[in-house]
């Protein structure tokens, strides 16, 4: 009998270093009841979080499909549609978000199975992956997951995109009591 998968989104997964990353790996070792893909932008450091998700993205440059982690891209039309909202980000981050977002979306969809019974989306950089991650959860009539791994100074205007992710998430992981008092 096989065992249901879960789908885990996060901009950054190993070799790539840092905490998330980590866990992330972590966390998808440790499953025993479910299986886990993994749906990444980087498999290498990074921190250019706008540009380095969207634009300069590139194309799919080959992922590791037999272990279940899929290294996202896009194409030079999906690009070339994200530009005028990549560079008004800033100004209007919340319905930026939404229009970067719609366009990852095909990318996640490919990746989530019929056999995929949640998506679980680990918080690094910009929102565009969750929040289209969460767009394919809803469509899918899947449970959508989210760990913020949070600190304290993401909060107003510029924000917003995410707040509006934490809201709509069917459950919200925290990792501490100050993450947990600070979300609340």
């Amino acid at each position: 009998m096989t065992k249901p998968r879960v789908l885990l989104t996060t901009t950054a997964y190993p070799p790539s270093e840092g905490g998330v990353q980590s866990h992330v790996k972590e966390l998808r070792d440790r499953l025993r009841h479910y299986e886990a893909d993994v749906a990444t932008l980087w498999l290498h450091t990074r921190r250019d979080w706008l540009l380095g998700t969207t634009l300069k993205l590139g194309e799919r440059a080959g992922a590791n499909e037999e272990s279940g982690v899929h290294l996202l891209g896009w194409p030079a039309g999906t690009r070339a549609r994200m530009a005028p909202w990549v560079l008004a980000y800033y100004a209007h981050p919340r319905l930026m978000t939404l229009r970067i977002a719609a366009e990852m979306v095909p990318g996640i969809e490919l990746l989530t199975s019929s056999d995929h019974r949640l998506i679980h989306n680990h918080r690094i950089g910009r929102e565009f992956l969750a929040r289209a991650s969460l767009t394919v959860a809803r469509r899918r009539g899947l449970p959508f997951v989210l760990t913020p791994h949070h600190h304290p100074k993401w909060r107003g205007f510029r924000y917003q995109g995410w707040i509006d992710v934490y809201r709509e998430s069917d459950a919200v992981l925290v990792l501490t009591r100050t993450e947990r008092s600070e979300l609340e």
